[in-house]
């Protein structure tokens, strides 16, 4: 669902946790629902934080040892695993209480480019504007002020000299710049800026009446489309990442009515993909879990 928890976020940024382990979890992240679960295929997961299979089981283990996931093979499709964050299940939290990550800042491309420290330090200062934002009627919501970086460094864990290397990897890679300025007394301050862009939720392409458009991918899109991946993988079809899209389009516009007839959307995807063959077709789909659901709704795909 795109959303980590304060404990969680306080883990990840706090912890010595590698590389690796960091990309694997916010894949997970990213791809799991509220209740932290999420089914995934290792050469998938692999190919998207850049690492081979014998390593990728080697920080699935490690996460597991460090308490942070459960996993176990998938009962309906031995070639996937089923994993569970034991510290992440949304069912339950308040809503002031966790981290959005559904932005272009915490996009694969952009943590791939970053060492370990320099993917901690990102999420402690989205972290902290993300609570500034809520508790503070701030305008600027991209933009922290600090003094030194003293307190900084002991609550990531670092040494300062390390949190300079790491701002000055943030700065390279043009996440955020560093701005020093004075007050009324002389005194200097730092202003660190995230540029705004990389704050925008990632745009996706959807056929909408028959035109393609682009929208902002919602928080529950990457789950869904992670189901439709596994699905189009188990049946051998070939797909577009616009057929992907409209797939998971047609599964959000009938969650809420296929929750309220007490159906689950998942095992009504499931069983339309049973009637498609060679090449995905939201068309179908759509069709399907309309007659499934007996809904009387327009052919067309509507938006999130």
């Amino acid at each position: 669902m795109k959303k980590i928890n304060d404990r969680l976020v306080k883990k990840l940024y706090k912890e010595e946790l590698a590389k690796d382990e960091l990309l694997l979890l916010m894949y997970l992240i990213q791809c799991s629902n509220k209740n932290g679960f999420a089914h995934i295929y290792y050469k998938e997961v692999a190919k998207s934080i850049d690492c081979c299979q014998s390593n990728f089981y080697r920080v699935l283990s490690s996460l597991k040892y460090k308490l942070l996931i459960d996993y176990d093979k998938n009962k309906e499709c031995r070639q996937e695993i089923s994993v569970q964050f034991i510290d992440n299940d949304f069912d339950f939290e308040q809503l002031t209480s966790y981290l959005d990550v559904n932005s272009k800042i915490f996009d694969m491309d952009i943590l791939r480019n970053l060492r370990a420290g320099a993917i901690r330090t990102l999420l402690y200062f989205v972290f902290r504007m993300n609570k500034q934002r809520k508790v503070v009627d701030f305008n600027n919501t991209n933009k922290l002020t600090y003094k030194n970086f003293k307190a900084m460094s002991i609550e990531l864990n670092i040494t300062e000299r390390m949190l300079k290397e790491y701002l000055k990897e943030l700065k390279a890679n043009k996440i955020l710049n560093i701005i020093i300025k004075k007050d009324k007394n002389d005194k200097s301050f730092k202003i660190i800026e995230i540029f705004n862009d990389l704050l925008n939720k990632p745009k996706i392409q959807v056929t909408e009446k028959g035109v393609v458009i682009e929208k902002e991918e919602n928080s529950a899109h990457r789950y869904y489309k992670n189901i439709v991946v596994n699905l189009c993988r188990r049946h051998k079809l070939s797909y577009t990442e616009l057929d992907l899209n409209d797939t998971v389009m047609v599964m959000n516009q009938y969650w809420d009515i296929a929750n309220k007839k007490n159906k689950d959307i998942v095992k009504l995807i499931t069983v339309a993909f049973k009637s498609i063959k060679d090449k995905l077709n939201s068309i179908i789909i759509h069709n399907i879990i309309k007659s499934l659901l007996n809904h009387n709704m327009n052919n067309k795909i509507i938006t999130y």
